[in-house]
């Protein structure tokens, strides 16, 4: 169900399609996925914005920010300091840099 909606389901309802308490549920998805179920939900949000920009360059982060279910833009480029290091100018800065470096056959800078 996290999967399916992006990333974009309370956990309460998820745990309770699962017909287990909060506390349980989380515990339970500890295990399977390794991290608890609220960052599993961040990481699926963060990833599918970031893939969705990639093919859609034109479509402005602002928009992105509001059709993958973040409540400002702050939001995301929080969620792309936490996973990448950088924002979401300096990752664009980054591939950019990454596709001269890489056409010059010196690849130099490394993108998260």
């Amino acid at each position: 169900m996290l999967a399916a909606s992006n990333g974009n389901l309370p956990i309460s309802k998820v745990a309770a399609f699962a017909s287990l308490s909060i506390r349980q549920f989380e515990r339970k998805a500890k295990v399977s996925l390794g991290v608890s179920p609220k960052l599993y939900s961040r990481v699926l949000r963060f990833t599918n914005a970031w893939l969705y920009r990639e093919a859609h360059p034109d479509i402005s982060w602002y928009k992105i920010t509001h059709e993958f279910g973040y409540a400002d833009q702050m939001h995301l480029v929080d969620d792309f300091k936490i996973f990448c290091g950088t924002t979401p100018t300096g990752i664009s800065d980054q591939v950019a840099a990454k596709m001269l470096t890489g056409i010059e056959g010196r690849l130099k800078v490394q993108v998260c």
